[in-house]
């Protein structure tokens, strides 16, 4: 075990003492078709049901025929999953069995909550008391009956102790594995990696914790939250889950309008003769900022309280190009033998690498419809020759390679681009070019017919990204990139001009 205590320059004049631990806990294989469900099926939220109604105590409240129409979607593979919302170590203060066992359920320090039938509120129920198994017999008898086949935990927390916990989320998880082993679907979310309890979901969305951090942030963005150490420690290690990012940009705005047109959409026309207005999306840079730390990582999943388009259209390329499992990712912190970055710095200028070997079969992913529905959140329009393009690579029998390259730093930054084309199956295109596949195309993305920038705008937002020209030439094997600052380069390896 290597571990980099020391990574720059530093006078050590007294001794240092460092504390280790380890924890262990199970683990578990990445889920199956795993790219299919990321870029394709999708994973989401239910509307409601009992979740809010009746808080952590599953009982129906739709009629038959709402719940014959989710049974039907949940048939459908190209639909996605959906998970119910619940709550931590939380019961609903309404129930009988709360009237009578309220003082036995909380847990120590925990505040009183009466019971009241008329409430929708919640209240602490211990993992370790009887709470916990009169939730899992009736989320157990649920799902049994109706079509929830997913759920999502927020307000995490352990109460009754680490054991009792770690036995409730399993017990959960075993659940919904169990009813649906192909689709159904535990995420947790939590302000970090919980190990005692990893095992026992699919996803884990970590990020509320940087609210605070980014408020308190002079430029309101990630630059100076999440460095790339952090980023990879939280987002790329295997904790026996798939790990997203939450991102809260939103929170910074609070009411201020021109604040949330700025995260959001700032209309700069407004529609007119049922033509779309125009827009910008003024925190442009600060998303790139993201996306960036998102190709380098190969992060899950990446959005929340604000419009990560940047991220989105990565995602959209990503199933133009038909990405399957066969798409191998490596980390910069294990891409030494393949790729070589003269001038990077590490921990802030680093190269990742995505590849599709030569000689596989056709990707067998769905295209997206196109036009996509008007409420979709990826409605994004592009060029027919651009949908040609991004297929004919996707599925080149050549395969492809591609080089995300992140510059973590406040100035512009020039590195020599050094891989191992023989090592990564392309020794022929050592006086090829490097394409910045991210900029290359222009794109238009329109939000769903409900969402709103801000409160009394006469649309959703509308916005058109150009397409820039960012080709890097190859010579003998090796190429000189600029990469903007907080930001990267998406940059496939093509032969010189570009035909393949």
């Amino acid at each position: 075990i290597a571990i980099p205590f020391v990574q720059k320059p530093v006078d050590l004049t007294t001794p240092r003492t460092v504390d280790l631990s380890w924890a262990i806990s199970p683990t578990k294989p990445r889920p199956e078709r795993e790219t299919f469900i990321k870029l394709y099926k999708g994973v989401g939220y239910a509307d409601g049901d009992y979740t809010w109604f009746t808080p952590n105590y599953p009982q129906p409240r739709e009629t038959e025929e709402q719940y014959a129409k989710m049974r039907a979607e949940l048939e459908r593979e190209d639909s996605p999953i959906r998970c119910w919302y619940a709550f931590g170590p939380f019961t609903w203060v309404g129930s009988p069995e709360y009237a009578e066992w309220w003082h036995e359920w909380r847990w120590p320090g925990a505040t009183l909550m009466p019971p009241d039938p008329n409430s929708r509120a919640w209240a602490p129920a211990s993992h370790a008391s009887s709470a916990s198994d009169m939730h899992i017999w009736m989320l157990d008898q649920f799902i049994k009956k109706y079509p929830q086949r997913g759920i999502y935990f927020d307000c995490m927390t352990s109460a009754g102790g680490r054991l009792a916990t770690r036995k409730h989320y399993e017990r959960i998880y075993t659940l919904f594995t169990e009813a649906d082993p192909r689709y159904g679907w535990v995420r947790h979310h939590d302000w970090g990696p919980d190990l005692s309890i990893a095992a026992f979901c699919h996803d884990n969305w970590i990020g509320e914790g940087h609210i605070a951090p980014l408020i308190a942030s002079p430029t309101k963005n990630y630059f100076d939250v999440v460095s790339l150490p952090y980023a990879r420690t939280m987002f790329a290690a295997e904790f026996g889950h798939l790990t997203s990012w939450l991102t809260e940009l939103g929170a910074t705005a609070g009411e201020d309008r021109e604040a949330r047109a700025g995260i959001y959409g700032k209309m700069i026309e407004p529609p007119k003769d049922g033509k779309p207005g125009t827009w910008t999306l003024p925190r442009w840079p600060d998303y790139e900022h993201v996306a960036g730390i998102g190709v380098v990582h190969n992060i899950w999943q990446v959005g929340g309280n604000d419009l990560q388009l940047p991220w989105m259209w990565i995602q959209e390329m990503e199933r133009r190009m038909r990405w399957d499992d066969h798409v191998r990712f490596i980390g910069y912190w294990d891409a030494g033998e393949v790729l070589t970055l003269d001038g990077g710095i590490p921990e802030q200028i680093v190269g990742s690498v995505y590849t599709r070997p030569a000689g596989l079969p056709t990707p067998d992913t769905p295209l997206p419809v196109d036009p996509a529905p008007t409420n979709s959140f990826t409605r994004f329009t592009i060029s027919p020759d651009t949908t040609s393009v991004l297929r004919r690579i996707g599925e080149s029998p050549q395969g492809w390679v591609i080089f995300a390259l992140m510059n973590n730093t406040d100035q512009e930054a020039e590195v020599v681009v050094k891989p191992d084309l023989a090592a990564l199956g392309h020794a022929t295109l050592a006086n090829g070019q490097l394409r910045d596949l991210y900029r290359a195309f222009t794109f238009t993305w329109q939000g769903a017919d409900w969402w709103r920038a801000n409160a009394g705008d006469p649309e959703a937002p509308c916005i058109t990204i150009e397409g820039q020209e960012a080709v890097f030439p190859m010579v003998d094997g090796a190429a000189r990139v600029t990469i903007p600052k907080r930001s990267f380069r998406f940059l496939l390896l093509e032969p010189a001009g570009g035909a393949r």
